[in-house]
């Protein structure tokens, strides 16, 4: 009887590796750092889901949010991330293609309720100047959004509906700017400071009041 019962188990898990194994093998890239492709490439589109995948439960799509701008315009900037907060999901839109004025292309703020999939009130925020394809892209702190487009950095308070500007934003960063210069590495928050850098000839490091957005002053 214990034999059998040994034989049992092994044909059982023999039989669960079985059915298994072809998910796991097959079953496609479910979500990765440049967005979701098989070939985990950057696709032209907002897709975050695999749709088609075999590998379920738990992974089930309950909604999502892709080509809102038509099937062949980019809304993902270069390495741009989601973020969520409170029961929301924020998504900082750009083309972050490196062709001649394709970042300049307007950029927006889109929040989603991550439960439902419904959009924020207030959302999307923008058109924007131009894109946001920095590394992150946003960051919240203190019931304020902050992102940094190609050319300016953007405050909101986000504690209001809708959002509104923090007084002295948006700005443009010229201080010590270059011709061709972009700001697209993303943006720190840190006791009522916000750091960031520009990419030009010469790269700066900024240091930034969250509140007033001047330049910090020890």
């Amino acid at each position: 009887m214990k034999y059998n019962n040994q034989m049992s188990k092994k044909t059982l898990l023999s039989i669960a590796l079985f059915i298994l194994f072809p998910c796991l093998i097959f079953g496609g890239t479910w979500i990765d750092y440049h967005g979701t492709s098989t070939t985990s490439g950057t696709w032209d589109s907002g897709i975050r889901s695999n749709t088609d995948t075999l590998i379920y439960p738990p992974y089930v799509v309950r909604w999502e949010k892709y080509a809102w701008n038509g099937n062949t315009v980019n809304v993902t900037g270069a390495y741009n991330q989601a973020i969520i907060v409170d029961g929301y999901v924020y998504f900082p839109e750009g083309n972050g293609k490196q062709g001649i004025g394709e970042q300049e292309q307007p950029g927006r703020i889109w929040a989603w309720d991550i439960y439902t999939g419904v959009t924020k009130t207030g959302y999307p925020m923008g058109p924007l100047d131009s894109s946001v394809n920095s590394y992150g892209g946003i960051v919240i702190a203190e019931n304020k959004l902050y992102t940094v487009t190609a050319h300016k950095l953007y405050g909101w308070h986000i504690d209001a509906t809708p959002p509104v500007l923090i007084t002295g934003f948006p700005v443009d960063v010229t201080e010590t700017a270059e011709p061709n210069t972009y700001l697209d590495n993303g943006i720190t928050y840190w006791q009522e400071k916000l750091y960031f850098t520009t990419t030009s000839t010469n790269a700066y490091l900024y240091v930034k009041n969250a509140n007033t957005c001047l330049l910090y002053t020890s």
